[in-house]
């Protein structure tokens, strides 16, 4: 495939669209409109570069006024064996590429991995239960425990 991931990695950009999960709603305060509204949204922003630091936001997006409002940024560090555990798991998912995915309701992902070279590898999918979504979650909540609500999951 020509999207296999090469090179040390530098910084990974990870968003989720579409979530609109009922628990940003408590407890961040905003609308019950979910499913009654299918314009409102809620969206996250996550990324990490090679010395730690993770950058964190989440938006409450209103399709019908056409308003994005964040409800949440956290910025913090990682410790050098989080980052080894998390970019060694990129590595084994993407070195061999990852198959394109038809994307047409719900949930989605967008992750851009960038190596120190300067390239930059673009992947996509449905916010499904496939094995490597599930696995990414399962060490990114090992990783960064600092993240409460990443993907929907409180920890």
């Amino acid at each position: 495939m020509n999207n296999d991931l090469k090179g040390r990695i530098d910084r990974v950009s990870l968003v989720s669209l579409n979530l609109a999960w009922g628990f940003m709603n408590k407890k961040y305060g905003l609308p019950e409109t979910r499913p009654h509204n299918p314009y409102h949204e809620t969206e996250q922003h996550l990324t990490i570069d090679r010395n730690g630091l993770v950058r964190f936001n989440s938006f409450y997006i209103d399709g019908q006024k056409e308003t994005v409002t964040p409800i949440r940024r956290q910025r913090f560090l990682m410790k050098p064996e989080q980052i080894s555990r998390l970019f060694a798991y990129l590595h084994e998912i993407f070195d061999g590429g990852y198959p394109p995915y038809t994307i047409t309701d719900g949930p989605t992902w967008h992750l851009a991995i960038a190596n120190q070279q300067g390239q930059i590898y673009q992947y996509e999918g449905m916010m499904v239960q496939d094995e490597w979504l599930l696995g990414l979650n399962g060490v990114l909540h090992e990783c960064i425990d600092e993240i409460d609500g990443l993907w929907g999951v409180e920890c």
